[in-house]
């Protein structure tokens, strides 16, 4: 990571001043018939280290704080966050400020590129909005507005800091319709380059890191998160596949917090919050939604077995035993976290059953549906995840052939008419005429589900 202030090596044009692409003063006083003494700051410390700034040829006066107008951002010169400062200025004393090379206080608007100030009014949207709709659970208050950020100038990796911005972006370009199509493209950049070195970096990460990669990890997938629920606004239509990628993403959170135990999470720093388990309420032992799982199973269990230990019967059995342990355990709990402890089911999926998704396999589907419907009320009444349920049930339904609705009724109903699983109706015993191959949608059947 590059440090922003190095000492000045005293050539004309110093390498400071060439590597931040800035005139350099020393040049300028030999071209005025003098050199004036420059003041240095001292370096950082190597354990803070800053973001790299964003290089842009263009320049512009300082912009008034959000609202976020008159700024247009440049996707195609973004390489990396666009929010560290220029060239440091430090002070020492009351009457005395040390500059960097190339930086004098005439001239210190021109270092203030348009996407620089852009990114400084993000990361106020984030900290005065933002922050705010990611807090269901009070606890985690401060965690959000105040240790994401210090974590993010703090890593060593300046990724976490451009997915907090796309948020904030994609936050704004929501809030605001006159910007949305500048911001979306703003938010779209920032998470390319978040996901990018997020994806790159996934195997080297270790007890040190783990913590930035952990929130990096959960950013990237609130970013999906919330782009599925808005999908309508954003101009998107969702498909299994997309769901499947965003699931992905969890399953990578799952393979950072194996760096270390459970018991080191929940003891060590800020994040143990987020861990920490409420008094739950008394499990839930019998029910509508229970009774459902059960018919699920019967349903899974017609599925074609092979001798590998992980295969599709097993893949989609194991995703309805992990639903039905979620929801006896916290299906009857409204304690703050519990909008947390229903995502851990996502986590717990196999890499084929996600694949099955992506491939539209009605079986998958089926269980996806009602996994949506569990979750549907503890999505957020901001606009991080709320009507994510709904947008996901669509896509599992408009990939099933007709034949195979019939198993999603229930949980559709669930879902339209904004009931909880709790307190639907028993579901009614589905006869076992399975449909045959060869449907109009094209979608693969289980073979055991075939009719010759």
């Amino acid at each position: 990571m590059t440090k922003l202030v190095r000492q000045c090596d005293e050539q004309r044009p110093c390498k400071n001043c060439v590597r931040f692409g800035v005139v350099c003063s020393l040049v300028l006083a030999e071209q005025n018939g003098a050199v004036s003494p420059v003041l240095h700051s001292s370096p950082p410390a190597a354990s803070s280290p800053t973001p790299t700034f964003l290089t842009h040829n263009e320049t512009s006066p300082a912009a008034s704080p959000i609202p976020l107008t008159g700024i247009t951002y440049d996707p195609h010169a973004a390489t990396h966050v666009a929010f560290a400062p220029p060239p440091s200025v430090h002070t020492l004393g009351s009457d005395h400020v040390a500059v960097s090379p190339g930086w004098t206080q005439g001239e210190s608007q021109d270092f203030f590129s348009p996407n620089w100030i852009q990114s400084l009014q993000l990361l106020h949207h984030y900290d005065t909005v933002v922050y705010k709709t990611l807090t269901r659970d009070q606890r985690t208050e401060s965690l959000w507005r105040y240790t994401v950020p210090e974590i993010a100038f703090t890593n060593v990796t300046e990724a976490l800091l451009q997915a907090v911005l796309a948020l904030s972006a994609l936050n704004y370009a929501i809030r605001n319709p006159d910007q949305h199509s500048e911001f979306i493209i703003v938010s779209s950049r920032f998470q390319s380059l978040a996901l990018q070195h997020f994806s790159a970096n996934l195997h080297n990460i270790n007890e040190h890191n783990c913590k930035g990669y952990f929130l990096l990890a959960t950013f990237v997938f609130l970013l999906t998160m919330c782009s599925t629920a808005n999908a309508s606004i954003l101009g998107k239509i969702i498909s299994p596949i997309d769901v499947a990628q965003s699931l992905v993403l969890l399953q990578g959170i799952k393979t950072i917090m194996s760096v270390k135990s459970m018991d080191q999470w929940k003891a060590d720093g800020p994040l143990s919050i987020l861990l920490d388990e409420d008094n739950t309420s008394e499990p839930k032992e019998s029910g509508p939604y229970l009774e459902r799982l059960k018919q699920l199973s019967d349903l899974a269990r017609k599925l074609e077995g092979t001798l590998d230990p992980i295969n599709e019967q097993t893949s989609c059995i194991l995703a309805i035993e992990t639903l039905r342990s979620i929801h006896v355990r916290y299906g009857n709990d409204d304690s703050p976290s519990s909008p947390r402890r229903v995502w851990v089911w996502p986590m717990t999926l196999t890499q084929m059953f996600i694949d099955l998704i992506s491939q539209g396999h009605p079986v998958a589907l089926i269980i996806l549906g009602h996994f949506t419907a569990l979750v549907r009320p503890y999505e957020s009444p901001e606009w991080v995840n709320r009507g994510w349920s709904e947008v996901v049930f669509q896509a599992a339904e408009s990939s099933l052939s007709p034949e195979w609705k019939k198993w999603i009724e229930w949980p559709k109903k669930s879902i339209k008419e904004r009931i909880n699983v709790n307190d639907m109706p028993f579901p009614e015993t589905i006869e076992e005429s399975w449909p045959s191959s060869g449907t109009s949608s094209g979608q693969t059947l289980p073979r055991r589900l075939h009719v010759d």
